[in-house]
């Protein structure tokens, strides 16, 4: 049975979640008279920012399993065997770079400003040898952020079968490309009517 590690943002997630309960309350005014007119103006709005919410702060998703690393970013998904993985940053995010290119995930951000200057000595310790660059790690590579929660996982299976042949594939997502682009020409038409 293999097992799966899956990671993805907090704050996105609760971004998600705030940002929908906003736009459901900016349709009450319309739905409770039932103003059909309304309705057709704000509806392909509405759901043009809640499925641009969605795929940029809800769909993203980082798993490791087995068999490699699964990314999910807004329009791409990525897999990347263990043997196709080159090095592992936390610069910016968690980011694999790969034979294809540099892979940030989505789903694994960085520490803010605050959190690194917050940090304490401990939270460096035990990590994947990996980590060390010169003796010392990024504030990303803290093991209480989420791109060092990752980073440490990934490090420490890698680090064991980074030997492992792989060539990582990319997908991009054209449903949800062809979703937005119906949900934009939908708003333009209704915002021109």
């Amino acid at each position: 049975m293999e097992t799966m590690t899956t990671f993805r943002s907090r704050f996105g997630q609760i971004f998600s979640v705030g940002t929908w309960v906003v736009l459901g309350a900016a349709q009450a005014p319309v739905v409770v008279p039932f103003d059909a007119v309304g309705l057709l103006h704000s509806i392909p709005l509405t759901a043009t920012f809640a499925l641009a919410v969605w795929a940029a702060f809800w769909r993203p998703v980082l798993r490791v399993g087995d068999d490699g690393i699964a990314i999910r970013n807004v329009f791409t998904d990525y897999n990347i065997p263990w043997g196709a993985v080159q090095q592992i940053d936390t610069k910016w995010g968690l980011t694999v770079f790969t034979e294809i290119g540099r892979i940030t995930a989505w789903a694994a951000p960085a520490p803010g400003r605050h959190s690194s200057f917050t940090a304490s000595r401990d939270q460096g310790q035990f990590l994947p040898e990996s980590t060390y660059l010169n003796g010392t790690i990024r504030p990303g590579d803290l093991a209480t952020s989420e791109s060092g929660a990752a980073a440490a996982h990934i490090r420490r299976i890698w680090e064991t079968r980074r030997d492992e042949v792989g060539v990582a594939t990319k997908r991009v997502d054209v449903r949800l490309i062809v979703a937005f682009a119906v949900l934009i020409a939908a708003t333009a038409l209704s915002l021109s009517v």
